[in-house]
């Protein structure tokens, strides 16, 4: 009966991680994760892939501009040399219908 109730807590734990994890990663919280000179990567891995990304190149010098547009947000963040450079949280933009 004991290993039936783990059973059952362990599968509980496991489906609240599961939806935790599909929220959207566009959140102030995120943002806040975000510090200047932080690698593009590791932004990727806290945000995702972008919805929209940008870049130029000149000579050694790379610059992009990646948004992440989320339900109610969105996140702009301006790379150097592929590290974060400029960051701005705002509204995401109103979809046309």
């Amino acid at each position: 009966m004991a290993s039936t109730r783990n059973l059952a807590a362990a599968l509980l734990a496991a489906s609240l991680l599961l939806l935790a994890g599909c929220g959207d990663p566009v959140t102030q919280q995120n943002f806040e994760r975000i510090e200047n000179d932080m690698p593009k990567a590791q932004v990727i891995d806290i945000l995702g892939e972008p919805d929209e990304f940008n870049s130029i190149e000149l000579g050694e010098l790379s610059g992009s501009t990646a948004r992440w547009i989320g339900e109610q947000h969105a996140i702009t963040i301006t790379f150097g040399n592929d590290r974060v450079a400029l960051k701005r949280f705002g509204d995401a933009p109103e979809q046309a219908e």
